[in-house]
């Protein structure tokens, strides 16, 4: 067996568990290690993916440090008020989230096609609704952090959509 590790130039069986788990010569293990576990529970419970979750929670952040910012430039102070609120709404997405998985997947074990096709297009329309909603959140603090006004980014948004339609019925 030596030999064949030193034929892929590892010195030992230490070598090879370092490549094979780059995280341990960092003292990264706890860290890799929950992620994975949390990725499996995301997407079990919640139904989303790796690259779901990892884009639900950095949106996530970016629209609770957005904020964080935009009271800092407003002077207004940070509460845990503020905090539980974007709590409560983070356990409302995730029970709606939840919900719609559970039922895609009983409507599936079941066999029902229909249901199982209902429900899991529910699911991805929330997780999508979501972020989306979550953007404009991030859009208005944006609009207080640059000064312009918390309004300020969603109406260039809609006069874009509205330049949009307008080009599209000026075609027709």
């Amino acid at each position: 067996m030596e030999k064949l590790l030193k034929t892929f130039e590892y010195e030992g069986w230490s070598d090879l568990t370092s490549s094979l788990f780059p995280s341990l010569k960092y003292s990264l293990t706890a860290v890799a290690l929950s992620t994975s576990a949390i990725s499996v529970v995301t997407y079990k419970v919640f139904g989303l993916d790796v690259l779901a979750t990892i884009a639900f929670v950095v949106v996530m952040m970016i629209e609770v440090l957005s904020g964080m910012v935009a009271s800092k430039v407003q002077g207004v102070a940070t509460s845990s008020t503020k905090m539980s609120r974007f709590s409560l709404k983070m356990a409302c997405y995730l029970t709606m989230l939840f919900v719609s998985n559970s039922m895609a997947e009983s409507f599936d074990g079941k066999g029902s096609d229909v249901g199982f096709w209902f429900f899991d297009w529910l699911h991805l329309f929330l997780a999508i609704h979501i972020a989306v909603e979550n953007i404009v959140s991030i859009g208005e603090n944006l609009g207080v952090i640059t000064g312009k006004g918390k309004t300020y980014w969603i109406g260039q948004i809609q006069d874009k959509v509205n330049d949009l339609f307008k080009l599209k019925k000026n075609e027709d």
